[in-house]
């Protein structure tokens, strides 16, 4: 190819087919010599880039056949991380296509220490790194798992207009019958309070902009105004307005005022 071209090159830049100056003479280019080194320079070139089509198909075949021949020989196939071989789906020797089949699946180490949480926008304010945690696991009856916030996105996920955020929280003990993708319900105390004064929440009625609860004067309901701390899933913590041993209503029965130790939310 490269002669072909040398030969076209010389005769094109000779004085017969190219003025001094470099420009081609267009009707001396016409004539038949020209044409035919053109030519001869144009299908050298085409049997070139054959050729290398030719030699790639030909590095693509010794390719696949040192992968065929590497597949019948002893070898190592090592994970990239740490943990433990599941869902073994092939025996001694079967063949694969490691491109369409899942032979095994390598479970992370720590896949079975996490559980997932998806908590809302409203909520995820609360819950910190830290916290600790209650996890009940579907499958597993009666037994209540200690757990601890190990990390909390900071980026949503949008679920047909929903914005949720992912929550970690580590087991802090572990059981053989627990596996990847078990469904669990998660308890997160994003708050608690010592000897705390506290009403029942249906206790708590709304007040001239305030809250307030009702006691018994003379046989009649009256309000008294108070001033409440940190709501948990049952009673509301009271700061100010009432005192220990008072009786309040709630609903339609008059429940003594306590302090509880541990108070929980």
């Amino acid at each position: 190819m490269l002669s072909t071209w040398k030969t076209f090159y010389d005769l094109a830049t000779n004085s017969t087919y190219e003025e001094d100056d470099g420009t081609p003479k267009v009707e001396e280019r016409k004539l038949v010599e020209f044409n035919t080194a053109s030519d001869d320079w144009l299908a050298a070139e085409s049997k070139y880039k054959d050729q290398e089509t030719v030699v790639s198909q030909a590095q693509a075949k010794v390719s696949s056949t040192w992968l065929l021949y590497q597949a019948t020989q002893n070898a190592e196939v090592k994970a990239t991380a740490n943990g433990v071989v599941a869902n073994l789906a092939v025996a001694v020797g079967d063949d694969i296509t490691a491109s369409t089949e899942t032979a095994l699946v390598i479970v992370s180490a720590s896949e079975n220490e996490f559980v997932r949480v998806e908590i809302n926008e409203i909520d995820i304010p609360k819950v910190k790194s830290g916290q600790k945690a209650e996890v009940e696991i579907d499958a597993i009856d009666d037994k209540i798992f200690a757990g601890e916030v190990a990390r909390v996105d900071s980026v949503g996920t949008n679920t047909q207009g929903v914005i949720t955020y992912n929550v970690y929280v580590k087991l802090l003990e572990t059981d053989p019958d627990i596996r990847a993708e078990m469904t669990a319900s998660v308890d997160i105390e994003t708050n608690s309070i010592e000897n705390a004064l506290s009403v029942p929440n249906s206790a708590i009625k709304p007040y001239q902009g305030g809250k307030a609860v009702q006691i018994l004067e003379k046989g009649k309901p009256v309000y008294v105004p108070i001033r409440v701390g940190v709501k948990g899933d049952s009673r509301t913590e009271i700061i100010d307005g009432l005192e220990d041993g008072q009786e309040i209503i709630v609903g339609a029965k008059n429940v003594l005022i306590e302090r509880e130790s541990p108070f929980g939310f």
